[in-house]
């Protein structure tokens, strides 16, 4: 709230906004979206384009991403052009982005910086759709691993089938938790070698990983570094605090009829109470979620505990699995003692 992004979204068919507003509805509820429904080929379109930046000035960025490379070319340079008429003061490689699908077109934009036309492409097929860059098979690989760690016992036995049923977006955040490995080994001593896809000790640093993460202070340290990771994942897809000693009208129902408080409530309500500072998480989280299941119905799991008490460890946790997880993708630590050995 009170952000000063905006931005309009030009389209030919109306359901492409609708389709946008529910797969990102905290986009159109926090930023300030205009959808203006025209055919860009259209002389409706360039005299809506006109008159807007005659009512407000030029936009600083524009992004053209039509299905047609031709299309995209075309507009993208009538654009730029009106930009330069207007005797705007920018660099049109950064303002204008141009999604490009053949290296036919890729060098069709290349040639306009003669004419100070040259906007940034991005999208050409040769150069991103290849195997390394849309999948990378052992990040995957360490993601399905994480998730399965989470959501199992050690003893249980590893099974594939459950990453082909996981959701996409607990699929995202075990990607995004595998690839947070790197920014934790950094902090360990280790940095990646993409060459040797391996992780190498840091020049200066003499200790192994397994003497290094079994350093309290360190292992602290990591787990604060994961869990501002996990908070960045989940406030970028609009996932905000639900503080648990003020819970709404909606949150008191859902407790009635569950007899205990879930912590987690961002499949039904866009909160999770966990976001909060690493230092806070036992304190104020765990505290006010042991205070709201006694008050409910006393609920406790096996164990004595509340139901989400594991939310305090999970961070320490997840650190604690590295080397599984590491093993899990095939991944090397060159540092002449770790070893890795226990893939599923």
């Amino acid at each position: 709230p009170g952000t000063s992004f905006s931005a309009d979204i030009v389209d030919a068919l109306e359901q492409s906004y609708a389709s946008f507003k529910a797969s990102a509805p905290d986009a159109v509820r926090e930023y300030n979206l205009d959808f203006k429904q025209c055919d860009v080929r259209s002389g409706e379109f360039w005299e809506w384009l006109d008159a807007e930046m005659e009512k407000h000035g030029p936009w600083n960025r524009v992004v053209v991403a039509m299905q047609d490379d031709s299309v995209n070319f075309r507009l993208a340079t009538e654009m730029s052009r009106r930009y330069l008429e207007r005797g705007v003061k920018l660099r049109v490689d950064e303002v204008f982005f141009v999604r490009v699908r053949s290296d036919e077109t890729e060098m069709r934009i290349h040639s306009m910086r003669k004419l100070g036309l040259m906007p940034s492409s991005f999208g050409c097929l040769s150069s991103i759709y290849t195997k390394a860059t849309v999948v990378d098979e052992q990040q995957d690989r360490a993601a399905e691993y994480r998730n399965w760690l989470y959501r199992h016992t050690p003893t249980d036995q590893f099974s594939h089938a459950d990453w082909l049923n996981t959701s996409m977006f607990d699929k995202e955040s075990s990607r995004a938790s595998a690839f947070g490995i790197r920014t934790i080994l950094r902090l360990a001593g280790f940095c990646w070698n993409a060459d040797a896809r391996a992780f190498e000790p840091i020049p200066g640093n003499s200790r192994s990983l397994v003497a290094a993460l079994e350093s309290p202070k360190l292992k602290e340290n990591l787990a604060e570094s994961e869990h501002n990771r996990w908070m960045a994942f989940l406030l970028m897809r609009g996932i905000k605090r639900w503080n648990l000693n003020d819970p709404t009208q909606e949150n008191v129902e859902e407790l009635a009829k569950s007899g205990y408080v879930k912590a987690n409530r961002q499949k039904q309500m866009r909160r999770h109470a966990a976001l909060v500072p690493y230092g806070k998480i036992l304190q104020e989280v765990a505290d006010a979620i042991d205070a709201a299941n006694k008050k409910a119905a006393n609920r406790l799991d096996k164990d004595g505990n509340p139901e989400p008490s594991r939310i305090a460890t999970d961070d320490a946790k997840t650190v604690s699995e590295i080397l599984k997880v590491i093993a899990a993708a095939g991944w090397v630590v060159d540092d002449g003692a770790t070893t890795t050995k226990d893939t599923p």
